[in-house]
């Protein structure tokens, strides 16, 4: 175990390392003398070795002591001159370690037993509850609540079902210290980029639905179809928690000659390199169920001519 933590940690450190860019850099660059004296002060003006042996505590860093990850001490923040990273993990751990043992309860105590009652009365009243308790548990809580130095921004193609409308809202937290400076770069670039602005009969529309929603159940049992039976067909795809598309792997790297094949059997997906997803393919899966239907033969037909026959 001690030999796994060792070799982590040198990796992590040579990834740190690799990644263009310093802990000092700026959008204006900081002059070169402040930049040398800062790198000497933490010693970053080191070699790598050197660098490591301190990180860890098996030399002495810049201020002569002993002082690294083998003696509980993980050494200053770049970020936040005035505190330690001791410091950050002694406001912040107890408070994660709380929510995420809060969490462990109740997937143990509540997720189990539900999961198991809605596996042995499915399409029932239990079975149902148990799903709008699953959604509750991957629905994500406001930041806006905890942290200031927040804007959220979002999306109606989801909730209300309207992809491709390009409509939804920016939520500014009001106590921002540049509340002001974000908001007008946030309407510089909607007008910039003005393709996207959604009519004003549709803005007017979606304010009064900002708390509507689909029925989400309606997707799922389609998802459930089609990933059930894609998969049996010997289709690589993994089931989505959200959105209305799924994202298989195709038989044979070139995606795009996989999509032509669908296309022969009336079959309309898109390739996965126009989502940088080279060897995958997209399917929407917002359709009527008779169009999920009509299509699975025509899936199995394309998968089969590109796979070997298995052996009996």
């Amino acid at each position: 175990m001690l030999v796994v933590l060792f070799v982590i940690s040198m990796v992590t450190f040579a990834l740190s390392h690799a990644v263009p860019g310093g802990p000092f850099d700026r959008e204006h660059a900081l002059p070169a003398e402040i930049v040398a004296n800062l790198n000497r002060y933490y010693g970053l003006d080191q070699p790598l070795w050197k660098q490591y042996t301190d990180y860890m505590g098996l030399t002495r860093n810049p201020s002569g002591k002993f002082a690294g990850v083998l003696q509980g001490q993980f050494g200053p923040s770049y970020s936040s001159r005035s505190r330690t990273v001791n410091d950050i993990f002694r406001d912040h751990l107890p408070i994660s370690a709380t929510l995420g043992l809060a969490a462990l309860a109740v997937a143990v105590g509540l997720g189990v037993p539900l999961g198991v009652v809605a596996a042995l009365k499915q399409n029932s009243l239990w079975d149902y509850i148990s799903m709008a308790v699953a959604i509750f548990g991957v629905s994500v809580p406001s930041v806006l609540d905890v942290y200031p130095e927040t804007f959220v921004v979002t999306s109606f193609s989801k909730d209300l079902s309207l992809p491709g409308e390009r409509i939804g809202y920016a939520a500014v937290h009001p106590e921002m210290a540049e509340k002001p400076l974000v908001q007008a770069g946030m309407v510089l670039c909607n007008r910039i980029l003005g393709y996207v602005n959604a009519p004003a009969l549709m803005q007017r529309a979606v304010a009064r639905l900002l708390y509507e929603s689909v029925d989400i159940s309606v997707y799922q049992r389609k998802r459930d179809r089609l990933c059930d039976a894609l998969s049996s067909f010997g289709y690589d795809i993994r089931k989505p928690e959200g959105a209305f598309y799924l994202f298989p792997r195709t038989p044979i790297p070139d995606d795009i000659a996989f999509v032509s094949a669908l296309q022969e059997e009336n079959i309309l997906t898109v390739p996965g390199t126009g989502f940088g997803g080279p060897g995958h393919f997209r399917i929407a899966y917002c359709v009527s169920d008779d169009v999920i239907e009509g299509a699975l033969p025509g899936f199995e037909r394309v998968i089969r001519r590109y796979t070997p026959p298995t052996e009996s």
